[in-house]
């Protein structure tokens, strides 16, 4: 919009009009009013001196007022907002404005005229609201739905991660993207993005030198949305304002990717929308986090599950800053890795068999290692313990990240061993590099796997032939008669009568079952 110059004879006009006229800088700042302003809001001119619009409108309608301002040279002649003038006695008075900008003596500033609303002038406008914010949630739910389409076909994670950023940045309702991945040391760095300058994901890294949890890092932690709106007025730091303010951001959204409650980055995406990321579109914004983290979860997957031939690695080490190769010094058995589960940002849950080291001694020996958060003893003795534990920064996230799968890790006499499989086409040397940097371990073996494409029929087949007839009977009966309800609709007892055998004997029979069919079950994930 060309901005227009105000002579003695405009303000002549404007100090005459029936409506509200005033005069505000780029800032809000009020330069000049009419008589009207002063009747209308109760406010004297003392008062009103070196004040500021925003002190006579609501907080909501401050963001609106913020936008009107920082887009009214690009807004067209006839655009108008609706606000309520806040008067001296609290009253709340509503107002259409319009706004051009001018060339006064001193700078350059916005000259506003504000008209009384009647009832049906309330409802127009609304009505005008509504099919604007439609609008806008329309084109919201487009752009969402090109960048799903997008992770959908990426091949890869990077390649995943540059098609979100790029869908959503190429939209000209975001101005900035970038998806950073978790790390252990909890600060953030962008790993891919999409920003309206060369330097710009240099600066955003930038931050993490600052001492505070940016919202981002809070996302991460606590696996909810954090949304900044109207950054200027916020309590961010003031480095950060500096940096939004330099690419004229407004308002800034930070989205958890996630598998189930796996975490696995964050979507970080800015708006030079005052009222951006509101709670319609904050969910829009919610569910893009979780299938963004659900292809990730496929991508990182399907290369090792799917693969038909596979590499197997095997590395030892033997320095002590693995914890099984530390209990392994003491105990006079084999300590196991059994399985293992992610619980955070940088953290895993793992079951251990330690054999032949009593608990107390196995608790001890975890407690004062600074990479083991959690410790428990959940079953046996002396002679063999399982244990849980929750260990930072684990090996096998950084294999799982990269595509590969820890199938097992051993130790004895505080050696161990881990073996790593890759699918057939990886190039085996990150996951060697990894083991190394992090153990200092070698490389012992490296052999090719084949992995024959297993039916369910033939899965189903290996577990029918795991169970003897008696106990294919007594699940039977136990799952028509409803013994695996909650609460039960038979009782033990009553199944091994109408079987006629003992109780003990059903229980034996069902017992046995079950275990045939949980060990079938994870036989068959781990083949």
């Amino acid at each position: 919009m060309s901005k227009g110059k105000l002579g003695m004879s405009g303000i002549e006009v404007l100090q005459a009009t029936p409506d509200l006229a005033c005069i505000v800088d780029r800032s809000g700042r009020l330069l000049w009013w009419n008589g009207r302003f002063e009747t209308v809001t109760g406010y004297e001119a003392d008062t009103l001196t070196d004040g500021d619009v925003f002190d006579l409108v609501t907080p909501d309608d401050e963001t609106v007022v913020r936008t009107a301002i920082d887009r009214i040279d690009e807004e067209s002649p006839g655009r108008t907002v609706a606000i309520d003038v806040l008067t001296k006695d609290g009253d709340r008075r509503p107002y259409e404005f319009s706004g051009r900008p001018i060339e006064t003596a001193r700078s350059s500033g916005i000259i506003c005229i504000g008209r009384e609303l009647t009832g049906r002038d309330k409802r127009e406008i609304e009505i005008r609201r509504q099919r604007d914010e439609l609008e806008t949630l329309n084109r919201i739910s487009e752009t969402v739905y090109e960048v799903i389409h997008a992770v959908i076909e990426a091949a890869d994670r990077d390649e995943l991660e540059a098609a979100v950023c790029e869908g959503l940045a190429s939209s000209d309702l975001y101005q900035s993207v970038w998806i950073g991945r978790n790390e252990p040391n909890s600060e953030i760095e962008p790993t891919t993005g999409v920003g309206p300058s060369d330097d710009f994901l240099s600066r955003m890294e930038s931050i993490n030198e600052l001492d505070w949890e940016r919202p981002a890092q809070r996302a991460l932690r606590t696996g909810m949305t954090q949304t900044v709106r109207e950054i200027p007025d916020s309590e961010l730091p003031e480095e950060i304002k500096d940096i939004t303010d330099d690419f004229e951001i407004r308002s800034a959204i930070c989205v958890p990717v996630r598998y189930n409650e796996t975490p696995l980055g964050v979507l970080v995406v800015y708006s030079t929308r005052s009222g951006a990321f509101n709670e319609r579109e904050r969910a829009a914004f919610e569910r893009l986090g979780e299938i963004i983290g659900f292809g990730i979860h496929v991508i990182r997957t399907q290369r090792v599950v799917l693969a038909e031939t596979a590499t197997e690695l095997t590395l030892r080490t033997e320095k002590l800053e693995t914890l099984l190769g530390e209990l392994s010094l003491e105990a006079t058995g084999e300590c196991t890795y059994e399985w293992s589960q992610s619980t955070g940002v940088g953290t895993y849950r793992h079951l251990i068999t330690v054999r032949g080291l009593e608990p107390d001694r196995v608790l001890e020996i975890a407690r004062s290692r600074p990479d083991v958060e959690e410790i428990s003893h959940v079953s046996g003795d002396g002679k063999e313990g399982i244990y849980e534990f929750v260990l930072t920064n684990p090996l096998i996230e950084q294999f799982f990240d990269a595509g590969a799968v820890l199938a097992s890790i051993t130790a004895q006499d505080g050696r161990a061993t881990f073996v790593v499989e890759s699918p057939g086409d990886a190039d085996t040397r990150t996951f060697v590099e990894m083991a190394q940097s992090r153990y200092d371990a070698t490389l012992v073996s490296k052999r090719d796997l084949d992995r024959p494409v297993r039916t369910a029929g033939e899965f189903w087949k290996t577990v029918s032939d795991r169970l003897t007839e008696r106990q294919r009977t007594a699940l039977r009966h136990a799952h028509l008669r409803g013994y695996f309800s909650w609460p039960r609709d038979a009782t033990a007892e009553e199944i091994a009568s109408s079987m006629g055998i003992s109780s003990p004997t059903f229980h034996y029979h069902i017992r046995n079952a079950q275990r045939a069919l949980v060990e079938a079950y994870f036989d068959n994930l781990e083949d």
